[in-house]
């Protein structure tokens, strides 16, 4: 059964190229995974570091292990940060991924 989830996503800087190149990694990945009503919002700027982007995606997936192995080889709960672990997509700072309880 599918879980709604949401990934918060900080981005290395808020161009629209960085959204463009971002949205489009996780679009691919999303499909690949079968999850349902992605929403990739837009950019805004991250408001704690100055030139960084932030991003919120939602979607409902049946298998959360599956995507953080693919998006993050080390995950602290449920953070995972581009300086301590190998990011899937080279824009990607750091991301928390959450999910709605059952």
């Amino acid at each position: 059964m599918s879980r709604a989830m949401y990934l918060r996503v900080v981005t290395c800087d808020n161009s629209r190229e960085c959204y463009e190149k971002t949205a489009g990694a996780f679009n691919l990945l999303f499909s690949g995974l079968e999850a349902k009503d992605v929403h990739i919002e837009t950019m805004a700027p991250y408001h704690k570091i100055d030139g960084h982007g932030e991003m919120g995606i939602s979607f409902f997936l049946e298998d959360e292990a599956a995507l953080k192995a693919i998006l993050s080889d080390k995950w602290e709960g449920d953070v995972t940060d581009s300086r301590w672990a190998n990011i899937f997509c080279p824009q990607i700072a750091f991301m928390w991924l959450t999910a709605a309880s059952s």
